[in-house]
């Protein structure tokens, strides 16, 4: 019942996005690497990236992995993503 709740409480745009990059097969780039939109770890020794923010495109992303510091890191984890990023 607990994950239920915190379930709801995410934005219905969020958890539609889950939904539909969980049952993709879609690829995107991160730090031009190919990527699954539906992976769940990333580590920034396999696939660097310059900017936290292209990270958005992974709606699943649940666990994050950084051997170094990025800039823009607390924005992206805080969801402070600029409009022009949307």
């Amino acid at each position: 019942m607990y994950l239920q709740i915190r379930w709801q409480a995410i934005p219905e745009e969020r958890r539609r996005a889950f939904k539909e990059a969980m049952e993709s097969d879609e690829q995107t780039e991160i730090g031009g690497i190919p990527v699954k939109v539906s992976s769940h770890r990333v580590t920034d020794q396999y696939e660097p990236f310059d900017s936290a923010l292209e990270l958005k495109a992974l709606p699943c992303l649940s666990d994050l992995i950084c051997e170094r510091w990025h800039p823009d890191l607390l924005e992206f984890l805080r969801g402070e993503i600029p409009s022009s990023m949307n």
